[in-house]
């Protein structure tokens, strides 16, 4: 995946080359890539700062629509936790905490959510299908 040009890259290379162009004999440097952005000098004078994402945006655009417009769905709230749960269970460590953060809000999210101590029980619940077939009951059922 690191060899495919996303959509950003191509835009940014672009602009560069538009850039370049409006100046004649420009010289297109790359300068530095910071925590979240990417430096060219062009021409010696003029600079492009390319803002890119960080991995806690990431999450962050996953997360933080879909738990706002699903907040009062038992469904959407179990579909978060399960896959929050897949999320922490595949990731290298060094990525948790951006997670984690989400299950804390997801969990936030779900006690000001549902007044109903049920209610609030049933959206915890981990469940991708959203149905409320708790993950060990359809694992127990298909052995």
């Amino acid at each position: 995946m690191k060899n495919a040009i996303s959509r950003s890259s191509l835009l940014t290379m672009l602009v560069i080359v538009a850039l370049a162009a409006a100046v004649p004999f420009a010289v297109v440097e790359f300068m530095k890539t910071g925590e979240c952005f990417t430096c060219y000098r062009i021409a010696s004078r003029m600079r492009l700062f390319v803002p890119h994402p960080t991995w806690e945006d990431f999450p962050r655009l996953a997360f933080d629509e879909i738990r706002f417009c699903g907040a009062t769905s038992v469904q959407v709230m179990r579909r978060m936790r399960a896959m929050i749960s897949d999320l922490i269970a595949t990731l290298p460590q060094e990525r948790h905490a951006a997670i984690e953060h989400h299950r804390e809000r997801l969990n936030a999210t779900i006690a000001r959510s549902f007044a109903d101590q049920e209610e609030k029980l049933e959206a915890s619940v981990e469940d991708r299908q959203g149905l409320g077939v708790p993950r060990s009951g359809r694992d127990a059922g298909s052995e």
